[in-house]
């Protein structure tokens, strides 16, 4: 039989793993990595943050890595704009957290790339210029979409959502 050669798209949807030393060296990346950021990640190349983080997100990228190197600081669910091989842009969500060893020092540290349905659509909305702001998408995705803060409130209600649940904003905005 012969063996199916695979493209970046026939893979899986999911979260990416990459593994970075303290000296940014790569100690593992997830083929899930590879497929998100398209682009091969080798054990023991060093990689630089600015050959994944566009400008405008790079220093925020920088800053959680570094914090997370000096003090343990996790960061979840950053938005940032990731720059793809073929000089498009990708929206992806990230996380970053601390690689401990065995001493219970930080040696590294864990990001982990999110894929997910509303940040694929700011993707292409942004790769074909058409100007629509994340907003507009949320306000047009074709599920009903509800936000909530940290105390479980209702801070964004989409037109689907109030299509299907029959109420408006106004009635859902600041409540349980």
């Amino acid at each position: 039989m012969g063996e199916k050669n695979h493209v970046f798209d026939d893979l899986p949807e999911g979260d990416g793993v990459l593994i970075l030393s303290s000296g940014s060296e790569i100690l593992s990346a997830t083929l899930q990595t590879e497929r998100l950021l398209r682009r091969r990640l080798d054990y023991g190349q060093i990689l630089s943050l600015a050959e994944i983080f566009t400008d405008p997100y790079l220093p925020q990228a920088e800053l959680a890595l570094r914090e997370t190197l000096q003090a343990g600081v996790r960061r979840a669910n950053l938005l940032a704009q990731i720059r793809l091989k073929s000089d498009l842009v990708r929206f992806l969500k990230y996380s970053v957290a601390p690689l401990y060893g065995r001493d219970q020092q930080i040696i590294g540290a864990v990001l982990t790339f999110h894929d997910d349905t509303l940040t694929k659509a700011w993707s292409t909305w942004a790769n074909f210029g058409l100007g629509v702001e994340p907003d507009a998408v949320f306000e047009n995705f074709d599920r009903g979409l509800f936000v909530v803060n940290q105390r479980r409130r209702i801070t964004a209600f989409n037109r689907l959502a109030r299509e299907i649940t029959g109420f408006s904003q106004e009635e859902v905005l600041g409540r349980y």
